[in-house]
């Protein structure tokens, strides 16, 4: 190309010549482009960026859309720091026992628009928020994401006990769809948790828990326990518009509650199916707040402005065998099951 640049003719066959220089240098060009944009996609791949804090993996990228990665560290952990977005159209798939990564982005909300796979734990932590799309689609054994910061040495080492402190003041919103297999895991945990789209976990434990303190064993049978800094003007806030389902597992909506925190609310305006007559067995859910508001849509809490229920499920609607420990507890459905539990006031809602 430099040297057809610099070439000289004269008379008719310079034209000539000269026209055929341009044309071959600009298909170059064009060829160069082209080249660059594809080398630079995939360079842009989701994930492809991530560095290494404990433990070893492996990162390829078959095509523009697509990013495989897979530990190489013995027992099957990793935890990485780097940019977590997932863009619409791009599918990661992480072949791993655990894998854990943290937003280092300053002021940056992760957003997963696209597709999570994993045959194993995925941990998303952003202390801004994570944001899951209304397309976006996570298929994995086990997912947590979290404003909450983890101890990436504890973790790597084979403890599952997190202990999640140091929470940034984000969201954690799903307008999406979460699967986890049969008897996996679905946690989301930040001072505000909402659930828009539809999580899935039979025979396995989801949890919406919103407070400042955490501890989540990814191997126990237990859910979530919320803990306190002491913030006296902490607010914490469970919903779920979305719906929910663990068939003959646990659900878990709960609101860090004590005497001096401004807010605490759970509000469920959507569905969670927790019964199962396929697999003979009764779930288990569980509502704790200062204020829990079981149907009705009450408008009146100071943590939600507007409860938008999805037209893609017949809402509100609570199967399953209930616990519900509230302050004030606003009623506006009949739950399917045996209720339990224990609350100052309760309201039922015409």
């Amino acid at each position: 190309m430099t040297t057809l640049l610099a070439s000289k003719a004269t008379g008719k066959s310079k034209n000539k010549r000269a026209s055929l220089s341009r044309f071959m240098m600009t298909s170059a060009l064009v060829a160069v482009g082209v080249a660059s944009i594809s080398t630079h996609a995939q360079a842009d791949n989701s994930w492809v960026g991530l560095s290494a804090v404990t433990g070893t993996f492996g990162t390829v990228t078959p095509n523009v859309n697509t990013t495989n990665i897979t530990v190489t560290t013995p027992n099957g952990i990793a935890t990485a720091i780097g940019n977590p977005d997932i863009a619409f159209g791009d599918t990661v798939t992480v072949n791993a026992n655990i894998f854990a990564v943290k937003d280092n982005r300053p002021a940056v909300i992760t957003r997963i628009l696209g597709s999570l796979k994993s045959n194993g734990t995925v941990i998303v932590i952003d202390d801004n928020g994570v944001y899951h799309g209304k397309d976006s689609t996570i298929d994995v054994a086990k997912y947590v994401a979290s404003t909450g910061d983890i101890n990436f040495n504890s973790l790597q080492a084979g403890n599952s006990v997190l202990n999640f402190t140091n929470f940034g003041t984000g969201e954690i919103v799903n307008d999406g769809t979460i699967n986890a297999v049969d008897t996996g895991l679905v946690a989301l945990i930040a001072p505000t948790v909402k659930n828009n789209g539809f999580i899935t976990a039979n025979l396995g434990r989801v949890s919406l828990a919103a407070g400042d303190m955490a501890t989540l064993d990814l191997y126990g049978d237990g859910l979530v326990e919320l803990g306190l800094t002491g913030n006296k003007s902490a607010k914490f806030l469970s919903e779920n518009t979305g719906t929910i389902r663990a068939l003959g597992g646990k659900i878990q909506m709960s609101a860090a509650s004590a005497k001096n925190i401004v807010d605490s609310v759970v509000n469920m305006q959507g569905v969670l199916l927790a019964n199962s007559a396929k697999v003979k067995a009764n779930g288990q859910i569980i509502l704790s707040a200062d204020k829990v508001i079981v149907g009705g849509a009450n408008k009146s809490a100071k943590a939600i402005s507007k409860v938008k229920v999805s037209s893609k499920v017949k809402a509100p609607l609570v199967d399953g065998d209930t616990k519900i420990t509230g302050k004030s507890v606003d009623l506006g459905l009949t739950i399917n099951g045996n209720v339990t539990g224990s609350a100052k006031e309760v309201n039922v809602l015409s």
